[in-house]
C-alpha cells in the first residue's frame, strides 16, 4: 500500500525519548511495514539492508524493543496491524459489494431473455385467435426477436471473469481512482495464461498478490496483461523472498535480533551512566569548568578520558 494515516500528536508524545537517528529507524520500519503489509522479520540484519541503515542497527534493536512485539518468529506493530485490518475489511466488502452486482445483473440478462424467447410464440398464438376479416394479416414471428445480448467472441469461462473482476478490486485498493477496464478482454488475457502458459488460476492468483504487496511491483502490475508479461519475474522474486530468514542461538536461546536489542540497551545504560559520573582529576572533581591555573594540566588528563557523544 502506497497510503495510510499518520497521527501526528500521537507519534510524537510516544516518540519524544527517541534519538534523532531512533526516531528515524522507527519511521523507516513504520514504512517498510505498511508497504510490505506485514510484520518485520525477526532479523536485525535485514530489516536495517531494507531501511537503508546498515550503520545504525543498535537504533533499530532499540525501536523494537519500545513499540514491537514478537510474536510467531515476526515482529507485530499494535497501530499498524489496526490499519491494515481496516484497509483489509474495506477491500472485503468492496469485493462483496462487486460481487453482488455481478451475480445481480446476471440474474436480470437471465430474465430479460427468458421473457423475450416467449414473444414469438405468443404472436402466433395472437394471431390464431383472430377472425377471418377481407384483409391480410401477415405473421409478425419474424419482427419479434429475443433481444439477446451479442455474445462475446472471446472464449473464456466463468472463472476467467470472475479472476478478472477480484483482480480489479484489488487494484482499486492500490489506485483508488482506477477506470473500470473492459472485463472481456481482462478475462481472455487470462485464458490465454491457461490455455497457452500452462498457468493455473491459483498460481496467477499468488503471483499478483504478492505484487500488489510490494512496494515496487504493486503500481506496475495493474492488468492481465502485465501479469502475463513479468510472470517469470515475478516468480524469481517470489522464491528468493520466500527463503528463511530466522537464525537461532544454540547458546543461550535468543534469536540474533533479541541479542542486538539486548546488546544496544545495555550499551545505551553504560554510556548514560558514564555522562551523569563527574569527572576525576588530580584528585578533584571538574564538573564541566577549570580554573585558569589548572587549565593546561586538566585538559591534559581530560583528552585520555574515553567519551563519545550519544
Amino acid at each position: 500500500m502506497h497510503y495510510y494515516s499518520f497521527n501526528i500528536g500521537d507519534y510524537v508524545s510516544s516518540t519524544q525519548h527517541l534519538e534523532p537517528m531512533e526516531d528515524l529507524a522507527y519511521r523507516r520500519m513504520l514504512d517498510l511495514y505498511y508497504s510490505n503489509e506485514e510484520p518485520l522479520p525477526n532479523d536485525i540484519d535485514k530489516i536495517a539492508r531494507l531501511t537503508r541503515m546498515r550503520s545504525h542497527k543498535e537504533c533499530i534493536a532499540i525501536v523494537l524493543e519500545d513499540f514491537f512485539t514478537l510474536e510467531k518468529d515476526r515482529y507485530h506493530n499494535n497501530g499498524a496491524d489496526k490499519a491494515l485490518a481496516l484497509v483489509y475489511k474495506k477491500s472485503e466488502a468492496a469485493r462483496k459489494s462487486a460481487e453482488a452486482r455481478w451475480n445481480k445483473n446476471k440474474d436480470l440478462d437471465k430474465k430479460c431473455y427468458d421473457a423475450n424467447a416467449l414473444n414469438p410464440q405468443c404472436a402466433e398464438d395472437a394471431i390464431g385467435m383472430l377472425h377471418d376479416t377481407q384483409y391480410t394479416i401477415h405473421n409478425t414471428q419474424s419482427s419479434i426477436v429475443p433481444s439477446k445480448t451479442k455474445p462475446s467472441k472471446l472464449k473464456f469461462n466463468d472463472e476467467d471473469l470472475r479472476f478478472s473482476s477480484e483482480m480489479f478490486n484489488r487494484v482499486l485498493v492500490t489506485i483508488p481512482s482506477a477506470k473500470k477496464p473492459n472485463f472481456d478482454n481482462w478475462a481472455n488475457t487470462i485464458r490465454l495464461m491457461r490455455e497457452v502458459d500452462n498457468r493455473t488460476h491459483n498460481e496467477m492468483w499468488n503471483a499478483f498478490d504478492w505484487a500488489s504487496k510490494d512496494s515496487f511491483w504493486c503500481s506496475n502490475i495493474l492488468s492481465p496483461d502485465k501479469l502475463r508479461k513479468q510472470f517469470d519475474k515475478l516468480t524469481v522474486k517470489i522464491n528468493e523472498t520466500s527463503r528463511p530468514i530466522i537464525q537461532q542461538d544454540k547458546s543461550d536461546g535468543r534469536s540474533s535480533a533479541q541479542r542486538a536489542i539486548d546488546n544496544a540497551r545495555d550499551k545505551r545504560d553504560r554510556e548514560r551512566e558514564s555522562m551523569r559520573s563527574p569527572v576525576v582529576t588530580d584528585g578533584r572533581l571538574i564538573h564541566g569548568q577549570v580554573d585558569i591555573e589548572e587549565r593546561s594540566d586538566s585538559i591534559t588528563t581530560l583528552a585520555k578520558v574515553d567519551w563519545e557523544p550519544i
